[in-house]
Parts: C-alpha cells; sequence; structure tokens
C-alpha cells in the first residue's frame, strides 16, 4: 500500500505508456514507429532532435516503492581521452549549476549524456512533453558546442 492509498503500479505504467504515445503523435512522429525493444522488456521509445538521438524509458519502481518512473536521456559524445577530460567534466558541472534546468550532464560507461528522470505519480502530458523538447534541445544545442571545444565525437557520429 503506497503512503496515502492504494498504488496501482500496472495501472500506472499502462497510462503513462498511453501518455507517452500521445505526446509523441503530438510532436508529429508515430509511437509504434519509434518504439524500442530493451533488455529488460520496459516501454522505451528513440527520436531524433536535430542531431540528437532523445530516449524515453519507462521503468517500473521496485516493489513495495510508490509508482514507477520515466526517464529521458540523450547520449551527447564519447568523453575524449587525454588532459582534456578534467576540463570537460569542470564544463559539465559548471553547466549543471548554472545553465540546465530540469536537467544535468552526466556519464554512462563513456559516454556523455543529458538526463531528466521523475516519478510517474500525478505525471500529467505537458510534463512528458517538456521532459522530451527539454533534453532534446539541451542536446543538441551542446553536442557541437562541447565537441568542439574539448575534442571527442558527438554519439550521433560513433
Amino acid at each position: 500500500m503506497a503512503l496515502f492509498g492504494k498504488n496501482d503500479q500496472r495501472g500506472n505504467l499502462k497510462a503513462t505508456v498511453k501518455m507517452v504515445e500521445q505526446v509523441i503523435r503530438e510532436i508529429g512522429l508515430d509511437p509504434a514507429d519509434n518504439q524500442l525493444a530493451t533488455e529488460g522488456g520496459g516501454p522505451a521509445w528513440g527520436l531524433m532532435k536535430g542531431s540528437a538521438e532523445v530516449f524515453i524509458f519507462i521503468n517500473p519502481g521496485n516493489p513495495g516503492e510508490p509508482g514507477n518512473f520515466i526517464q529521458v536521456v540523450s547520449p551527447v559524445l564519447k568523453q575524449p581521452e587525454g588532459p582534456q577530460q578534467h576540463a570537460l567534466y569542470h564544463r559539465l558541472l559548471t553547466l549543471n549549476a548554472r545553465e540546465l534546468t530540469g536537467a544535468a550532464f552526466g556519464l554512462k560507461g563513456d559516454t556523455i549524456v543529458l538526463t531528466t528522470d521523475r516519478s510517474t505519480i500525478d505525471l500529467d502530458p505537458s510534463e512528458v512533453k517538456d521532459m522530451i523538447l527539454r533534453i532534446g534541445f539541451y542536446a543538441d544545442t551542446y553536442d557541437d558546442a562541447l565537441v568542439n571545444e574539448f575534442g571527442g565525437r558527438r554519439h550521433s557520429d560513433a
């Protein structure tokens, strides 16, 4: 039982899938054409925003946790090798603190990513759309700028 009443995780998951599909249609794409197969079998979609790939994942919450989670992530660039790594990480942390709102740079393996996530409890379509557009905008804005400044390769060029 959830803190403030019964939480129907499966129902919430289905409603979130429908909501994401609705938003994908609103931005002019077919959700079925953009759906991805995942290792865990969870719902996922992949979209393009300029040169940036944007992935949407709906992850079931752990047993006993309320709700599920939506994550929107964009792989931006392969981290460059060498002395510029420290300066790149400093720049990313500075961007996180000063310029990005509702999103953050992170590192997944050897790839710099932009990500945002939240619980799906009380999620509405405008929030889903904002998450997708925000990550797409930031990724398309910063992929070229960071490669020009620090080297490496855009993820879309890999």
